[in-house]
């Protein structure tokens, strides 16, 4: 009979279960940064439809360009907050200002509002989680760290595929808001 806790490769389970959980949700924070500024495209071929406003098509890419900035220059402050052990914090912050951006997106009418929910909203809250899932992977994977950091880069390109399938299959079924909550839900 085994006692005491089980190892492999000297570490314990609770140590492998870290693993497992920083190699599950890394990929699933790409698919929820990068993924959604892939997948603007797609947004912006149904603003420019003026079904919801009538707007420009440089001012309606003002959305997206502002969502991409925020992500990374919002990647500066997170990055040392991420390094003074605020990763909780970053995480529900980022999660919640996402979730709250495309629920305001929701109900947005005109492009200011627009540009306030899914540019500021969701480019800040991409940003407190988007450093967070680069750095805490060389910190559970000592080696691999290679495949470990591409399997979890890939997140970013299901994001970028995935999105914009499930937006645009269900925009006429459901109409914008149902749509937008369930592209959320991911």
């Amino acid at each position: 009979m085994v006692t005491g806790s089980w190892r492999v490769h000297g570490k314990s389970d609770s140590v492998l279960l870290s693993n497992a959980t920083a190699y599950t949700f890394s990929p699933k924070l790409f698919f929820n940064t990068w993924g959604n500024l892939n997948t603007f495209g797609i947004f912006q071929t149904y603003y420019e439809s003026g079904v919801l406003f009538t707007a420009s098509s440089s001012d309606i890419s003002w959305i997206g360009s502002i969502a991409s900035f925020c992500l990374l220059a919002v990647g500066c402050l997170s990055g040392p907050l991420y390094d003074r052990g605020y990763l909780r914090a970053l995480l529900i912050t980022g999660s919640f200002l996402t979730v709250f951006g495309y629920m305001m997106t929701s109900l947005c009418t005109t492009l200011w509002q627009v540009i306030l929910a899914q540019g500021f909203c969701i480019g800040i809250g991409g940003g407190l989680l988007f450093v967070p899932s680069v750095a805490i992977l060389p910190t559970y994977f000592r080696k691999k760290i290679g495949l470990a950091v591409g399997l979890a880069a890939a997140g970013s390109s299901m994001g970028g595929v995935i999105f914009p399938i499930v937006f645009f299959r269900l925009i006429d079924r459901i109409g914008k808001s149902a749509d937008i909550y369930i592209v959320c839900s991911y």
